[in-house]
């Protein structure tokens, strides 16, 4: 069974999140699917932003920020007009 809990979001008003307890909660895969595909775009962000951060260990974040910086230097980087250009493209799919 899950709780409800509310989130403060700079950038929106109060939103509704339902998080769970633990895995041992009771709660099957299919409730945890069926939650999950009732929620906003944002909150599906958040979520998926928070499980990456909660299964990523600070050696993983620094191992993949050093192999970002490395591509960069590179020259694997992004200009400015290909980054705009691919915000355009994310705004007109309604992203």
């Amino acid at each position: 069974m899950g709780i409800l809990g509310r989130v403060k979001d700079a950038e929106t008003s109060e939103v509704d999140v339902k998080f769970l307890r633990s895995h041992n909660s009771g709660v099957s895969l299919a409730e945890v699917k069926s939650a999950i595909d009732k929620l906003s775009d944002f909150e599906r962000s958040y979520l998926q932003a928070y499980l990456h951060h909660k299964n990523a260990s600070l050696a993983d974040r620094r191992a993949e920020l050093s192999r970002r910086m490395r591509e960069m230097d590179e020259g694997k980087g992004f200009t400015l007009e290909q980054i705009e250009e691919l915000h355009r493209k994310r705004e007109a799919d309604g992203l």
